[in-house]
């Protein structure tokens, strides 16, 4: 699915969904990702999203991936970030959401 800069691949279905991500995370698309994401999230016991390519994360991209991990939270699942590159390492790091998410690489 491409949703405005956003491209969302769903890697992997349950019980561990795996999503590839490709571009920007922004006010523009997190909106369809987050509606995407939740519904995935249902049967999900494990979210990683590859974020290898995914190049840039606002704070609209915080919030969504923060409301996956609570809703995660709230049924014993959890949330991991792999592949992440510096560009968004570094935003994850800034805001102090890195200590929050799982965060494989």
């Amino acid at each position: 699915m491409e949703e405005a800069g956003l491209d969302v691949r769903v890697v992997d279905g349950a019980p561990t969904a795996r999503i590839a991500l490709s571009g920007r995370l922004d006010t523009v698309s997190a909106p369809a990702f987050q509606e995407q994401a939740l519904s995935l999230v249902a049967d999900a016991t494990t979210f990683v999203l590859d974020c290898s390519e995914l190049s840039y994360l606002s704070s609209a991209g915080l919030r969504t991936l923060l409301l996956i991990h609570k809703r995660l939270m709230a049924k014993g699942a959890r949330l991991a970030l792999d592949g992440v590159v510096p560009s968004v390492r570094d935003v994850l790091d800034l805001t102090g959401f890195s200590g929050i998410f799982d965060v494989l690489g």
